[in-house]
């Protein structure tokens, strides 16, 4: 006898902002519904799907309503990535109350990947900026995506910060490759992560869909 096969359902889109997030409750309740396995896990600005104050735009779901549905389903299993504290009070009263959610680290988020059978995660794209943002550029990039700034486009985005007003929340740019005067710059910049050179690694490594705009 063989074990059925078990699905991972990983959410880490910010509801409404895209499809990401709708996408993977879908999916989630489409494996409850043909009655297979299914986990699913909340991380970063997922996490947000599970605050009961929402207040959907016309003509969207209430994302929160069905995930507190998700027992109708037979999806037992929900977790919550606690490594920035998101998994709050709000969280904890709100959704709990409804819905058994664990709360789990990084290593653990590991453990049940190597342990699902299918894993369904609506993966962000990376752009990658070297020579400043382009009509074109600007165009392609969703609210969801991420953002690196490097070569000949950091001095051009410092010089112009309305330009980085515009892209999306998160955006990094290579720390070796900057001046002190940069640094200052960018530091000032809410939205502006400065990143070492093994987190460019991670980043290019985690990010299975990009984008380079030479």
């Amino acid at each position: 006898m063989t074990n059925r096969p078990r699905w991972l359902v990983l959410i880490r889109s910010k509801p409404y902002a895209c499809e990401k997030a709708v996408s993977g409750i879908d999916a989630a309740l489409a494996c409850g519904a043909f009655g297979q396995p299914v986990i699913v896990i909340f991380e970063g600005d997922g996490v947000d799907i599970l605050r009961a104050n929402q207040s959907p735009p016309p003509g969207e779901r209430n994302l929160f309503k069905q995930v507190m549905s998700f027992p109708l389903y037979d999806i037992e299993s929900v977790y919550v990535v606690d490594q920035e504290s998101k998994f709050d009070k709000e969280i904890t009263v709100n959704a709990s109350a409804e819905l058994c959610i664990e709360s789990i680290d990084l290593q653990e988020l590991g453990e049940h990947i190597a342990q699902a059978t299918h894993v369904f995660e609506l993966l962000m794209t990376l752009h990658v900026l070297h020579t400043g943002a382009s009509n074109t550029c600007m165009g392609a990039i969703k609210p969801d995506d991420f953002v690196l700034i490097v070569d000949k486009a950091v001095s051009e985005l410092v010089a112009k910060p309305h330009l980085l007003a515009t892209l999306p929340n998160k955006i990094g740019t290579l720390l070796f490759e900057l001046d002190e005067a940069a640094v200052n710059a960018l530091d000032n910049m809410g939205n502006v992560v400065l990143l070492s050179d093994d987190q460019w690694v991670e980043l290019t490594e985690i990010h299975h869909n990009q984008v380079v705009w030479a």
